[in-house]
């Protein structure tokens, strides 16, 4: 497979642009653009929510996608996604952490902020940051 070009614009959440009530939270029938407020019980149990005669709704569809090219769009903006404590890390994942990059030493690195001896910087203003 050859390279994918990228994109030349801003990347934007799939139905971001959604009118009135086209677009609702996984499930629900609330409205939020925060990806937290995405990530619901149904958003996890996928279309297990919907009965076996029944259909998915379009605002479903539009939920799920808007999530999906959310994080996509998170990460064409960030790079490289930012630490969170709750998140899972392994060897070689790479995350920054106020306005520096670093990598994981171990696997399962949940909690553990860098810096600190689970991580490794990779780009620090010490190392090359300000020179970019």
């Amino acid at each position: 497979m050859s390279k994918i070009a990228r994109y030349q614009g801003n990347v934007r959440a799939f139905a971001s642009d959604a009118r009135g009530m086209e677009r609702t939270v996984f499930g629900g029938t609330n409205q939020a653009d925060d990806l937290t407020s995405q990530i619901t019980a149904s958003f996890l149990r996928g279309w297990g929510i919907v009965g076996a005669a029944e259909h998915p709704s379009l605002e479903d569809f539009n939920a799920a996608m808007y999530a999906m090219s959310q994080f996509i769009a998170y990460q064409h903006q960030m790079g490289v996604p930012e630490w969170h404590a709750e998140q899972e890390y392994h060897i070689g994942s790479i995350c920054t952490h106020n306005g520096e990059s670093y990598q994981s030493l171990q696997n399962a690195n949940v909690g553990s902020q860098p810096p600190s001896a689970k991580w490794t910087p990779v780009l620090t203003s010490e190392n090359g940051l300000a020179n970019l």
